[in-house]
């Protein structure tokens, strides 16, 4: 791969910028020199992950940073309508996926919760170092894509605490099962500048949530056909059908 094309195919995130210069951490620039080879004088691109994109060269490499200067720089705007989504907790590996898969589907927070039918709590006690691997993810996601937004991820919440968190929101509820949920032209036109996108956990909603989930203010159901997804698949499609519809 020549330099053209190294500089069209990655962006890389800053750890400082400035109209002048930007930054790379040690984990930026091991990837961009070890692993593909970028050295000085080479040209290179950025973002600050809010929305700045920069373009310049790399002018020094030493001390396992790399500094470089800009020599141009925009701003892509961020998306007219902001997706947030709650996602019923999956198995650790799976969680894995939607770190990978929503950030380029325009998803600009992960908020993980978990429900009355939640078995698996692996969370209560690794979640501070699965964070971790997981905002690595995201960060390699964002940067894979070209997203110059870096999506955030939260503490994992209880489902009764929805109602709250997600007051400002338009509601869009992933049904598994298709029977409860609305075809996808009804949706077309209902969403706000905040658009809360929640999908049930693998074990489903309780009886009593999706009473709950029923009573929300401006919500409504999504239907993804007529069989049952696993989380990960059904909150990669219910995003994909959000974003397209509130584009």
């Amino acid at each position: 791969m020549d330099k053209a094309q190294r500089f069209a195919e990655f962006l890389f995130l800053a750890h400082e910028a400035d109209g002048e210069v930007f930054l790379l951490d040690s984990v930026e620039t091991e990837h961009a020199v070890k692993v593909l080879r970028f050295a000085e004088g080479d040209p290179i691109q950025a973002t600050d992950g809010a929305g700045m994109i920069f373009s310049g060269v790399v002018s020094k490499i030493k001390k396992g940073t790399a500094l470089c200067t800009v020599q141009e720089c925009r701003t892509v705007p961020p998306p007219s309508v902001r997706i947030d989504a709650y996602i019923g907790i999956p198995e650790k590996n799976r969680f894995e996926l939607l770190c990978e898969a929503l950030p380029p589907l325009g998803v600009q927070k992960i908020i993980p919760f978990y429900g009355e039918n939640s078995k698996k709590h692996w969370w209560s006690a690794g979640w501070k170092s699965a964070i971790r691997r997981y905002e690595r993810l995201i960060r390699s996601s964002v940067k894979q894509s070209h997203n110059p937004y870096i999506t955030e991820i939260s503490a994992p919440v209880a489902f009764d605490s929805l109602r709250e968190s997600t007051r400002a929101h338009e509601h869009y509820i992933a049904s598994f099962d298709g029977e409860r949920g609305s075809r996808l032209q009804t949706l077309h036109g209902q969403a706000s500048s905040h658009c809360a996108l929640i999908v049930g956990p693998p074990e489903g909603f309780s009886p009593r949530e999706v009473e709950q989930l029923q009573i929300f203010r401006r919500a409504s159901f999504l239907s993804l056909g007529k069989y049952r997804l696993r989380t990960e698949i059904a909150a990669v499609a219910a995003a994909e059908l959000v974003s397209h519809i509130v584009s």
